[in-house]
């Protein structure tokens, strides 16, 4: 089972309840059996099988309901993960902080763009100083170097907490996009 070899980096689970020949309930049974401690959530639909009741009691520590909004679920997901339901990064290796200016963008394409500075950097993400406020916790946001020409790709980061400050806003982002981690030098 792919679980068992990548478990270690594994923080959370999101099953689908109602998959066929073999169902989020049965699927959450074969995960605890690798790690006891599995943090998972389920996916069910309006015809589901179970009631939220019956999902909890298996061990689920969430239920998401479809239809939704995948930045609803990311904040879901990322609440659990940073409330260290299944946080295994705390440890992470910093590195010194920095003041690179960068152009942040709200959603996956920008249309609007607002200049900011890295002041932080971990090997999964980045800590923004925004003059403004241009999303919440689960917001996706799009970065890339300020001096980078109009061709150059944005990358996806994810906002995981937020916070005002004097001058502006603190705002600390997971990288989503394995090319961050080479523009930013992670």
């Amino acid at each position: 089972m792919l679980y068992g070899q990548q478990r270690d980096r594994v923080d959370l689970v999101l099953l689908d309840v109602d998959m066929p020949e073999w169902d989020g309930p049965r699927t959450l049974r074969a995960l605890r059996r690798e790690n006891p401690n599995v943090v998972a959530c389920f996916v069910a639909g309006a015809e589901s099988a179970y009631s939220d009741t019956q999902l909890l009691a298996f061990g689920a520590t969430r239920v998401i309901h479809r239809p939704f909004e995948v930045a609803d679920v990311a904040k879901i997901l990322w609440e659990l993960v940073g409330g260290g339901a299944g946080d295994r990064r705390r440890s992470a290796r910093r590195y010194p902080k920095q003041a690179t200016r960068v152009a942040v963008g709200s959603g996956l394409e920008p249309s609007q763009v607002v200049p900011s500075w890295v002041s932080d950097q971990s090997p999964g993400g980045l800590r923004l100083k925004l003059p403004t406020k241009i999303g919440d916790v689960g917001s996706l946001f799009s970065i890339r170097p300020a001096d980078a020409g109009d061709g150059s790709p944005w990358l996806p980061v994810q906002v995981r907490h937020c916070h005002q400050e004097r001058d502006g806003w603190e705002v600390g982002c997971e990288f989503l996009h394995p090319a961050a981690l080479r523009v930013f030098g992670g």
